[in-house]
């Protein structure tokens, strides 16, 4: 049975395509995420599936907006490097991938034993 068949339609179809293209797009990292999802916006609102309203609406949740500006704070911290060489120096250079877990273990550990019930 064709995606685009009568339980879901052609809006069906034309989403799951714009959605498995924009997961490509930001698996690959071939573009930014912001822009990703700007175009798929666009190509939903040219398709006349998701009308203007609606999609300029979804921008005033607050989860949204949280998320937008973590994705700017991120982006900043890699950039800079800032927490580079905090990580050096709590941790120091580990020569594999389990040692450095290990050494995380402990201080998240401790950190974490004082919060909750």
């Amino acid at each position: 049975m064709p995606i685009t068949s009568a339980i879901i339609g052609w809006q069906g179809g034309v989403v799951c395509g714009v959605l498995s293209a924009g997961l490509v797009v930001m698996g690959f990292d071939w573009v930014p995420p912001d822009l990703v999802f700007a175009l798929m916006s666009s190509a939903l609102m040219a398709a006349q599936i998701l009308p203007a309203r609606a999609a300029a609406a979804g921008f005033s949740n607050t989860g949204v907006l949280t998320v937008m500006a973590l994705f700017v704070v991120a982006e900043g911290v890699s950039q800079t490097g800032a927490l580079d060489a905090a990580f050096t120096l709590a941790l120091g250079r580990a020569p594999s991938a389990a040692v450095a877990q290990a050494r995380l273990m402990l201080p998240v550990l401790v950190a974490r034993s004082g919060w909750g019930e």
